[in-house]
């Protein structure tokens, strides 16, 4: 007989037409999924989301982003890693500068 798992701690289960392992688990009032090759792969994603949601250090995911401008933002700071800092300040500039705000003036109600 299979464990039964508590409320939280996810589920893991086999997507035969895609060939991949995908797992669900509650955070912040939605799920989250992940996927990947094996089950043991994702069950260790599973676990390192879990202690990350516990001990609330999990990133924001993309679909949390409200406005396009705090996608853009969102999108910067996961795009940064490989970038030389002079591009990254750069596209800040330009996002906090010229986009946001466009953005924010078009939406106005006049």
């Amino acid at each position: 007989m299979a464990k039964k798992r508590i409320n939280g701690e996810g589920t893991v289960w086999y997507v035969a037409s895609e060939k991949r392992y995908r797992a669900q688990y509650p955070a912040g009032g939605k799920r989250r999924t992940i996927s990947g090759k094996t089950r043991r792969e994702v069950e260790l994603k599973l676990r390192d989301a879990l202690a990350k949601r516990d001990t609330n250090t999990l990133e924001k995911s993309r679909k949390d982003s409200d406005t396009v401008g705090e996608f853009l933002l969102f999108w910067v700071s996961a795009k940064t890693p490989g970038w030389q800092f002079k591009t990254i300040e750069r596209v800040n500039l330009d996002i906090n500068k010229f986009i946001i705000p466009e953005i924010d003036s078009s939406n106005a109600v006049t």
